[in-house]
């Protein structure tokens, strides 16, 4: 082995932990990046419908109207634990009606009905930011004690859905389309908030997070067949369900065969390759981390229902919204680890229920003692 050989292989390992080293570090910063890009709309979305819900009261107070598959209302002098059945069954019809509809999806789009399936999500969208954002704006105008002619409402909010689904379903800067999202979710939590009775909400909660968690993780669970057939026919869609960021990363998934996955995935977290921003178009709006519109949803009737609940108690609002954001980076953190897809709501879900209950039943009762007894700790 001639001396030239010998220096090559030596300086060989050197480079290859140098190129090691540069990937980690690129992956880091990437990555910080990545979880702050999703943490900032996650937060946006909880701050607004707390803020609707100190404002706005009628939005966390039912008066006798329900959701029509909520068919127990938790109603008269009733016990304990007959509530906790009736929201056990409540929770059961819910998360049924949720497999359903994500079944109907998957199927539609198994066998390419794309008419079928856009016109559905269509038709959901323009229902949610007409109908819904109508109520939504005339509740609003009503507790700010002003005046506005019907026709002057009906324009305003045809035009803003118009706008939206444009946004939503065409081409627009993301940052337009990032907001109508957060709009959208924030009108569905509000209106869960307001239609769903109190106990129904937080077994809904645990319930759709142990949904998530098998319909993402099952080897037959809708979500994951819904990202093979897409990985299979290498394409994305169902943007209108997906909140996207602006990192310029190309997203995969760590399957047994290692195959990657298209860029729009309607999923709650996906794990991202970290590739050279240099590398990759400047205006690349469509690639980035995604999160999926249900977890929005989800983690703002948290936050919401333990503003109602505790008259908002700042710690324990500030505590939920903290335990969520801790248990979307762990999420993010496991999927880095683990290298495959990992629902996002659960660990959020059980670490912001465990914070709420905590909170209001012991650090908040002890906290008034000390209050009470002039104990500064």
């Amino acid at each position: 082995m001639s001396a030239a050989d010998q220096q090559d292989q030596e300086s060989r390992p050197q480079d290859d932990k140098s190129g090691g080293d540069t990937e980690s570090a690129l992956e880091l910063k990437y990555g910080a990046k990545n979880l702050l890009q999703l943490m900032v709309p996650v937060t946006v979305c909880m701050i607004l419908v707390v803020a609707n819900l100190l404002t706005v009261p009628q939005f966390g107070a039912n008066q006798g109207t329900y959701l029509p598959y909520v068919p127990f209302h938790e109603e008269g002098e009733i016990s304990g634990g007959t509530k906790f059945g009736q929201a056990l069954v409540n929770t059961i019809i819910v998360v049924c009606i949720f497999a359903a509809v994500t079944f109907l999806v998957v199927l539609l789009y198994y066998y390419e009905c794309y008419c079928f399936l856009y016109g559905y999500l269509f038709m959901a969208s323009l229902m949610l930011l007409g109908g819904l954002g109508f109520v939504y704006v005339a509740q609003v105008i009503k507790q700010s004690n002003n005046y506005a002619d019907l026709i002057t409402i009906s324009l305003v909010m045809f035009n803003l859905s118009v706008a939206g689904m444009l946004a939503i379903f065409w081409k627009s800067p993301l940052v337009v389309q990032q907001a109508a999202l957060v709009t959208s979710c924030v009108m569905v939590a509000s209106a869960f908030l307001q239609y769903l009775p109190v106990w129904t909400a937080w077994v809904l909660l645990a319930g759709m997070a142990l949904y998530d968690l098998a319909a993402v993780l099952c080897p037959y669970g809708p979500l994951r067949i819904l990202v093979e057939i897409a990985s299979s026919r290498n394409e994305g869609f169902l943007s209108s369900l997906i909140y996207s960021s602006t990192m310029v990363w190309t997203v995969t998934m760590a399957d047994e065969e290692h195959k990657s996955i298209p860029q729009h995935e309607p999923v709650s977290t996906r794990v991202s390759e970290v590739r050279d921003p240099d590398d990759l178009p400047e205006d690349d709006e469509e690639s980035g981390a995604k999160l999926g519109l249900g977890d929005f949803i989800f983690y703002s009737i948290l936050v919401g229902r333990a503003t109602i609940d505790s008259n908002g108690d700042w710690n324990i609002i500030l505590g939920c919204v903290l335990a969520i954001l801790i248990g979307l980076a762990l999420t993010l953190l496991l999927l880095a680890i683990f290298k495959q897809a990992l629902p996002a709501l659960p660990i959020s879900i059980a670490l912001g229920l465990i914070t709420y209950f905590a909170s209001l039943y012991a650090i908040t009762p002890f906290t008034n003692k000390l209050a009470a007894g002039q104990v500064f700790i």
